[in-house]
């Protein structure tokens, strides 16, 4: 687990992107190793989801911000093999979203590779 956080934190620190949340420092806890991200404002994609039922504009801009999201990260060369509604902020006001896990991620160039 260890050389996968390591993994995660070399990924965040290597790429500046609108997608991504901000690698602000790495610590150890109690519990273990951990990453120190940046506050983005906003909330959990998980958060939402109920509340988008019956709201066709606000779901369409929200898809907007995941699609952009995704446009981002992708011409960064950067590839999300495990994408889900509890790694992704949304920012409302701001339209946009901002990954916040890296885990599974993996420049494209690896990827091609494995």
């Amino acid at each position: 687990m260890l050389r996968r956080l390591n993994n995660e934190a070399a990924l965040f620190s290597s790429m500046r992107s609108p997608a991504l949340m901000e690698l602000i420092e790495t610590r150890t806890s109690p519990r273990g190793p951990l990453l120190v991200l940046s506050r983005g404002g906003g909330n959990l994609l998980e958060n939402l989801v109920p509340s988008l039922r019956g709201n066709l504009l606000r779901s369409a801009r929200l898809a907007l911000a995941l699609a952009n999201m995704l446009q981002e990260l992708h011409r960064s060369g950067l590839m999300h093999r495990s994408l889900n509604p509890r790694t992704i902020i949304i920012n409302e006001t701001a339209q946009n979203a901002r990954l916040l896990d890296l885990l599974n991620a993996t420049k494209a160039s690896r990827m091609n590779r494995e």
